[in-house]
């Protein structure tokens, strides 16, 4: 789809929706991989940064940045049930925390600056 469509996200539409429309579109696409991430996971995110833009109209840095906040909310549900569970190994979690939070340093601090350019 993005290389098919070269300027796939470059342009934020959503302002063309009303307030009800977005929530409506937003849930249409949430919903659905919201249940996929639970019972799966990997994928979620690209799933929901491309629903954003084509369903919703936002641009890909815009549609990246909310998949990532749903994916740490989704994060964040998984991590308090294996917490009530018991099933944590807190070494291995923290110690992948702090590369992720690593990556998503350096993934925000490229992306911001270019927007939705090309590399």
């Amino acid at each position: 789809m993005i290389w098919s469509h070269k300027d796939f996200g470059r342009e934020d539409r959503s302002h063309r929706l009303s307030a009800p429309q977005k929530l409506r579109r937003g849930v249409l696409v949430a919903g659905p991989i919201g249940l996929y991430d639970g019972f799966f996971g990997p994928g979620a995110g690209t799933f929901y940064a491309l629903g954003f833009v084509r369903v919703c109209g936002h641009d890909l840095l815009g549609a990246t940045a909310r998949a990532k906040a749903l994916n740490l909310l989704s994060n964040v549900a998984a991590l308090a049930a294996f917490v009530a569970a018991g099933r944590v190994h807190w070494r291995l979690g923290l110690a992948m925390a702090a590369l992720s939070v690593a990556g998503n340093w350096v993934g925000a601090h490229q992306g911001v600056p270019r927007g939705a350019a090309p590399i």
